[in-house]
């Protein structure tokens, strides 16, 4: 059987988590409090039931009121995919649900057949065990540890240990031969002593038949007494209850005889009540009218106000924000307008444009920027003219400097040195040449070698021997002929130079005319300042947006002016008064303030009035209601107003006299007395009392007598002391037998137990002792190789260094055989492939322990599921692990 998913409602701190789980090795890793012991939990709990109150077990229903439960999927070798649901429910143990892979619905009963009828406690003891129970293995004695090896070994083993221990100390409260207080030596105690009591009880039964005959005689004398007793009983009863009645009696004759002189009226206690009750509202709604057309009248001077300049006041309160903000940008503006007059100012200043209508012929010229893209066009071509001329005009000066050095050259002394500059310069030219050809012959052979290409090597080539000729062509001129040559060619050089210049200066000054036709639309006076014209577009541009902006806020300034001259007006015209401009709204504030208070009281007033007429209106149409419903009801009982509360008067007492009557009547029981007389009542209750005391005393005597003879007879027929020994001694006896057989019973329980014992150790024992010592061998690393019972009864290990008794072992290596015999028990119960679910129980484990206990772990992982739950990640794979807090 395989797990496939847990999904979970609510349990402990887990709450709406899906949880899916593969079928070999699944780990749960989560630091301390994650809900690892809550999830192991959580499976136990779907499979068994909640805990109950009486059970001391631990509570993981939800405290904040979650869905408590949850489902587990699981994969069943012969009802394949099957979930199963518990919930709390009706049931304290939780509801379960069970659908089946074809859709089936079942119930708790078949859970069993699911879990291969194991419990919860068959479940813990083979395959699922936690650190705890490891660690209490070391607690125990060598016998309590070879039962518990045992009972890990072979299934029913500890049950059949417990219920051998049960029967012995059962058979010992039972009997003992020498003992006293266990059961079966009590009880024989206790029919000897019976048989004794018995025999004395068998002498008692003579005397009877004398004393029965007595006892008839008496009983019917006492008989006709009681007879004459009960006759005068009754008759002094009866006066005594007349003679307690007569008051009430002479009462009921008295009120009669008043009520027959009374007139009779038809009324009932609501005509009184509802007369009376419109009475008095009509007496106190006409109070109230009163009082409302008094109040109305006071109410009415409130009355005296204009609603309609309230609200135009109200109306101007509610535009002094737009006072003030008008305030504010008058003033802002007037700032603003005065700021860029003077920085309009200063800009013309600075162009030099003091004359109005020069500032506005100024102001009115097209700055487009197109224009100004002309504009900087005609600058940038007198400037580069100008950077021409001027560089002429150095190139020129320096040829002039150079003619009159070659000229000063042409002496004897001036032709020596400069044969000797000629000679250094002929020795720097045959170096360079040299240079160029090695050069130029690597160049042209580097590319040839790359480009492949034949012609370009040889014309690279031809083109370095032709620079060479040409150059050594130049050298064998002599030092007078090559200085004359260079005085000609700097002549005619400075000739051209001169020439170039002229045309320049001719093309700078038709540049410059058209520069000043097109500043002279701006300026009247000519400016030659090239400064000043690089941003002359720019300067008017801004200008000229100034002047408009200084256009606008002139206009918005005016009506900033003209809206709070129009406040003013109007505020002057509602409050009637002189107003003084600064103070214009606290003022008007100071006046609406006062129509509020006024206002205030004309509402409260309007609305009072409102009422006061409805309530006026309501309380007439009340009051005639009233008392129309007066004047029928007096038309239907005959009667006038002022007769009405005489005859209440009258009908109350005639009411009280019949009450008075009825509760008489109630209370007496006598209906025809024989007298009214007291004097003769109290004479027949002396008589009928001495009469019933002389009785008394006659029947007194006679009840004794027979009481006596009664309690003799009675005594003798009714005494079953002896029947109850009888039957004491029998149901003892019985007891006896019982214990004996039950005595008998149990010893003949331990001896097949011990025979069922011998036969589990023989049979199957043996093939889990196999697997177990392989186990056991894996994990102690073949420090031990063999894990048996010896003769004694009491497990032994072997290994390299003997043999060792269980209880010599360290507590890591018994839980090491603990754990081996589970594996192997596990592995003979094919037919119950339940998963392993261990709760981190080899936390105590050593490394080299704890690595061998895993890699057994992965091995029986690939035969059978198993759930791991650790706080431990450094020995696990990512692969294996699922991560609590993040699944």
């Amino acid at each position: 059987m395989q797990l496939l998913a847990l999904t979970i409602y609510g349990f402990g701190k887990h709450q709406d988590k899906q949880i899916t789980l593969t079928d070999g090795l699944n780990v749960f890793y989560g630091e301390n409090e994650a809900g690892k012991t809550t999830l192991q939990q959580f499976i136990l709990h779907i499979f068994y039931g909640f805990p109950t109150k009486n059970q001391k077990q631990q509570n993981y229903e939800p405290k904040n009121g979650h869905k408590y439960g949850g489902t587990i999927t699981i994969k069943h070798p012969d009802y394949g995919v099957c979930t199963i649901a518990r919930v709390r429910g009706t049931k304290v143990t939780g509801d379960v649900t069970i659908t089946l892979q074809d859709g089936t619905i079942c119930d708790e009963d078949f859970l069993a057949q699911l879990l291969y009828g194991y419990n919860k406690a068959s479940l813990l003891a083979i395959f699922a065990f936690s650190s705890q129970e490891l660690q209490g293995i070391e607690a125990l004695s060598e016998e309590a540890l070879t039962q518990v090896l045992l009972a890990s070994g072979t299934t029913g083993v500890s049950q059949l240990t417990r219920a051998t221990s049960i029967l012995e100390k059962q058979a010992q409260e039972r009997y003992k031969k020498s003992g006293k207080t266990p059961i079966m030596n009590r009880q024989l105690d206790q029919l000897k002593e019976l048989e004794q009591n018995i025999k004395q009880y068998k002498r008692k039964i003579e005397q009877y038949a004398t004393e029965e005959a007595q006892l008839q005689v008496i009983s019917e004398e006492i008989a006709t007494q009681q007879v004459t007793k009960q006759t005068l009983q009754r008759q002094w009863q009866d006066y005594t209850l007349l003679q307690q009645q007569l008051p009430l009696l002479i009462e009921q004759q008295k009120l009669q005889q008043n009520l027959e002189k009374l007139p009779q009226y038809d009324f009932t206690l609501e005509d009184e009540k509802r007369y009376t009750h419109i009475r008095d509202d009509v007496f106190t709604m006409q109070l109230r009218i009163k009082q409302l057309q008094e109040e109305r009248a006071i109410k009415s001077t409130d009355l005296q106000f204009d609603e309609d300049l309230y609200e135009r006041a109200k109306e101007l309160l509610a535009k002094e924000s737009t006072w003030h903000q008008n305030t504010s940008a008058i003033t802002r503006l007037e700032e603003e307008i005065y700021t860029l007059e003077r920085e309009n100012a200063k800009q013309f200043r600075l162009l030099g444009i003091q004359d109005f209508d020069t500032q506005q012929q100024l102001l009115s010229q097209n700055v487009s920027l197109q224009q100004e893209e002309q504009f900087s066009q005609m600058l940038q071509d007198v400037k580069k003219v100008d950077d021409q001329v001027s560089l002429k005009l150095h190139s020129l000066n320096d040829l002039h400097k150079e003619l009159e050095k070659l000229e000063a050259t042409t002496d004897t002394e001036g032709i020596r040195k400069r044969r000797n500059q000629e000679r250094e310069q002929r020795t720097r030219q045959i170096q360079f040449v040299k240079f160029v050809a090695a050069f130029g012959a690597i160049l042209f052979f580097i590319m040839s070698a790359l480009w492949q290409n034949i012609f370009t090597f040889i014309a690279g080539v031809a083109c370095v021997l032709v620079f060479i000729y040409l150059f050594l062509q130049r050298l064998k001129a002599t030092p007078e002929q090559f200085v004359e040559q260079q005085i000609e060619m700097t002549k005619q050089r400075y000739v051209n130079m001169q020439e170039e210049i002229k045309q320049l200066e001719q093309q700078q000054l038709t540049y410059e005319n058209a520069l000043q036709e097109v500043l002279q639309r701006f300026f009247i006076t000519p400016i030659t300042d090239r400064g000043l014209m690089s941003d002359l577009f720019k300067r008017v541009r801004a200008l000229q947006e100034a002047a408009e902006t200084l256009h606008t806020k002139d206009i918005w300034l005016a009506q900033k002016r003209q809206e709070q001259a129009q406040l003013i007006a109007e505020i002057e015209e509602v409050i009637d008064q002189a107003l003084i401009k600064e103070y214009s709204y606290a003022q008007l504030r100071t006046q609406v303030e006062e129509w509020q208070r006024k206002y205030v009281l004309f509402t409260e007033a309007k609305a009072r009035i409102k009422a006061i007429d409805q309530e006026l209106e309501q309380l007439s149409q009340t009051i005639t209601d009233h008392e129309a419903w007066q004047r029928e009801w007096l038309r239907m009982k005959q009667l006038n107003a002022d007769e009405v509360f005489q005859a209440f008067e009258i009908w109350h007492k005639t009411e009280q006299i019949n009450t008075r009557l009825f509760e008489i009547d109630q209370q007496i029981t006598i209906t025809e007395p024989p007298t009214l007389d007291y004097v003769t009542i109290q004479a027949k209750l002396e008589q009928l009392a001495e009469e019933q005391a002389q009785l008394d005393d006659a029947m007194q005597v006679a009840l004794e007598e027979q009481a006596q003879l009664k309690i003799w007879l009675e005594h003798t027929i009714n005494d079953e002391t002896y029947g109850e020994l009888l039957q004491q001694y029998e149901d003892k006896l019985a007891a006896f037998t019982e214990q004996a057989k039950a005595y008998m019973a149990e010893r003949a329980v331990q001896i097949a137990i011990e025979e069922t014992f011998t036969k589990l150790r023989e049979e199957k024992l043996p093939q889990v002792l196999r697997d177990a010592t392989k186990y056991f061998t894996y994990l102690t690393n073949t420090q031990y190789t063999k894990l048996f019972v010896n003769n004694s009864g009491y497990f032994e290990v072997e290994g390299a260094h003997g043999r060792f008794h269980m209880s010599e072992l360290s507590q890591a290596t018994k839980q090491q055989a603990y754990v081996a015999l589970r594996f192997a028990l596990a592995n003979t119960l094919t037919n119950a492939p339940l998963p392993f679910i261990m709760d981190d129980p080899f936390v105590h484990f050593d490394r080299n322990r704890y690595e061998h206990m895993l890699q057994l772990i992965r091995e029986l992982s690939q035969k059978r599921q198993v759930i791991y739950f650790t706080c431990q990640s450094t020995s696990w794979q990512d692969t294996e692990m699922i991560k609590l807090g993040e699944e």
